[in-house]
């Protein structure tokens, strides 16, 4: 048998896709703070290097998301049916917020 530490490991990087389209809510949140602070009462003069840098910045997380989930198919860590639905779910979510960020639909 193997180690329960690793095993763990295995079972929570399968829903690592999903806790991170959950976090990309917090993160857009916290932009939209940072956004708010940092202009004060100064009216906000939108350029496409600020949009692109705030659209690049929104995206960290999902693409993370992303990216976890590829390893997590690539290293076959889903080992029940239900993670292999959130950890599919995830990255398609992920993949979603990805697109509308980068677009800047988001």
């Amino acid at each position: 048998m193997g180690d329960p530490s690793k095993r763990r490991l295995k079972r929570v990087a399968c829903y690592l896709p999903i806790a991170a389209a959950g976090f990309e809510f917090v993160w857009i949140f916290v932009l939209f703070l940072a956004l708010i602070f940092s202009v004060g009462d100064t009216p906000y003069v939108n350029t496409p290097e600020k949009s692109r840098l705030f659209d690049t910045l929104s995206a960290w997380p999902a693409a993370a998301g992303v990216l976890f989930g590829v390893v997590a198919i690539l290293f076959r860590l889903p080992v029940k049916a239900v993670d292999w639905f959130f950890l599919i779910a995830g990255i398609l979510v992920c993949t979603g917020l990805v697109y509308l960020c980068v677009k800047g639909i988001w």
